[in-house]
């Protein structure tokens, strides 16, 4: 950083991060590049926790266009099932994120990725 030059932070915590990352010029392209490199595209997600809302709205309009995900979470796919779960609990239908992702998911791992980069010649 030049010495005088304004700092501007661009770690976005907490809520309302979409107000934030507007503006912000660079975090404000990083986030249309995503929009626009999702569209069609293989994703692979590793350790996402599926708790933005912004960046659940590009996932599930890149599976309107074709997107496919496959998810490496201990969780595996369940890692989008927000609902409250243990015992005595009532079912609940199937929440709007899951229904919206769970068509363009081609699969998921729940190893670890050391296992994964280190001689697991199946999940790699």
């Amino acid at each position: 950083m030049q010495q005088g030059a304004p700092w501007n932070p661009m770690l976005i915590i907490g809520g309302n991060k979409v107000a934030e990352i507007e503006k912000q010029p660079l975090l404000k392209w990083y986030h249309e590049k995503f929009k626009e490199m999702l569209s069609g595209s293989q994703v692979v997600i590793i350790g996402y926790s599926f708790n933005d809302e912004h960046i659940n709205k590009r996932l599930c309009h890149a599976v309107t266009q074709g997107a496919r995900l496959f998810i490496i979470d201990p969780s595996g796919t369940d890692i989008i099932d927000k609902r409250p779960k243990g015992p005595g609990m009532i079912p609940i239908p199937t929440p709007p994120l899951m229904e919206a992702l769970m068509g363009g998911i081609d699969g998921a791992s729940r190893r670890p990725l050391v296992a994964t980069f280190s001689g697991d010649e199946i999940e790699r």
